[in-house]
Order: C-alpha cells, then structure tokens, then sequence
C-alpha cells in the first residue's frame, strides 16, 4: 500500500536521513573529508547512494573539507654555491709530503 503522503514525502524524508548522516561524517573527521570520503562512509554504513548526490548535498549544507597544499621546493640551489671554493686548484701530488691536506666532514 502506498503512503497517503506520496513519493515526495519518501524523498524528503531520505535527505533528511543522508543530511544528518553527512553531518555526522564530516565531524567524525574534525571536518576535514571531501565528498570522496563521506561517499565511502555513507556506502559502508549500507546507503545506496550514488557519488553525486553526495556531492550536492555537501554543497548544499556548505561543507568545506580540507586538502592538503601542494609540496612546493623553498630551497632555490645555486649552482656556483653547491661546492666550496678549490683551495688546492685539484693538484694532490705536489712532490712533498705534508703540503696539501684534505678533509670530509661527511
């Protein structure tokens, strides 16, 4: 038997239900998941659900997750500064002993 209040009720009633879900999931994570995640929840607690429907229901709530920010490079290598000046000019036999001494301090 239908119910008297009609498919309408059904669907309102269903978005309730994935709204406060979507809440809760989105809390559980200090707030930081992304419609992915949330989607993934929502399948494992046994909605049939589809992705965008989870995606248009954090938009209209105005969730926001966080991202991580993209890896960037601050060291900026200078070619002329990657080794220290050649004090020795590469000349290792000189003819004497103790005339030139090396080090590494790796």
């Amino acid at each position: 038997m239908l119910d008297p209040r009609g498919s309408h009720y059904d669907r309102a009633v269903r978005n309730e239900r994935i709204k406060q879900k979507v809440v809760l999931f989105h809390g559980d994570s200090d707030e930081v998941s992304e419609s992915p995640k949330i989607f993934a929840d929502l399948r494992e607690d046994g909605e049939i659900i589809s992705r965008k429907t989870v995606a248009k229901s954090i938009r209209r709530l105005g969730i926001k997750g966080l991202c991580p920010k993209r890896w960037r490079t601050t060291t900026v290598v200078n070619s002329a500064d990657a080794y220290p000046v050649d004090a020795v000019k590469r000349e290792w036999a000189t003819g004497a002993l103790n005339q030139v001494w090396v080090g590494d301090i790796t």
